[in-house]
């Protein structure tokens, strides 16, 4: 804080099994707190929001005018192009990944091949459960006025009926045509989130991505 950053970003630890980090915490050589939430709400956030920097995100705390733009791309599930060896890129209805060997993608340009590695067909519902994901991860929430416009006026009936019971109990919040997580149920967006895109494909809808193309 004596810096004063205008952008901070905070990641909690996460242990991946068989990995030297896992076999240190299972042999108690090193210790990885239990209380990471209660950490993360009464310490980092508290301190953060107390020296003038918002959460606008999940694990993202800015100062006015400083919310990071690249990240918001993400966030709003926008195209993106990646160059390059390994590369990643996504422009609806498509995603794919380039070739990950350098050599190898300069061979396959110099041949004049496509570079790309891999590639899946996404399907319209799955670009909304991706949105609903990514999306409610920010303070702002999703705007049905934007979803209709990139899915139809029906997504906002059908995400609306997913959404009934979160809002009702308070993990959800809807008002002016938006929907969003109170503040202080941020930290726990990847459950509720996942809780609502389960909502939604036992609606009827089934998810359909993996297409070759």
């Amino acid at each position: 804080m004596r810096f004063s950053p205008p952008h901070v970003s905070v990641y909690s630890l996460t242990v991946e099994p068989e990995t030297p980090l896992a076999r240190l915490a299972d042999m108690r050589d090193v210790v990885v707190h239990d209380d990471q939430m209660e950490l993360y709400d009464t310490t980092w956030s508290s301190l953060l929001v107390q020296e003038g920097l918002e959460r606008y995100e999940v694990s993202n705390f800015a100062r006015p005018g400083h919310r990071s733009i690249h990240n918001a791309g993400y966030w709003d599930n926008l195209d993106y192009f990646g160059l390059g060896p390994g590369a990643s890129s996504s422009a609806h209805p498509l995603r794919w990944s380039n070739e990950r060997d350098p050599r190898r993608y300069l061979d396959l340009l110099a041949a004049g091949h496509s570079p790309r590695a891999a590639c899946e067909r996404i399907s319209p519902f799955d670009r909304l459960l991706e949105s609903l994901a990514v999306g409610l991860r920010t303070r702002d929430g999703l705007a049905f006025a934007k979803l209709g416009r990139r899915f139809g006026p029906a997504c906002e009936t059908l995400v609306t009926r997913a959404a009934e019971t979160y809002v009702r109990e308070g993990f959800l919040s809807l008002d002016d045509g938006r929907l969003h997580l109170p503040a202080r149920h941020l930290p726990r967006a990847d459950r509720i989130i996942t809780e609502l895109v389960r909502s939604l494909v036992a609606a009827g809808q089934q998810p359909t991505s993996g297409t070759s193309c």
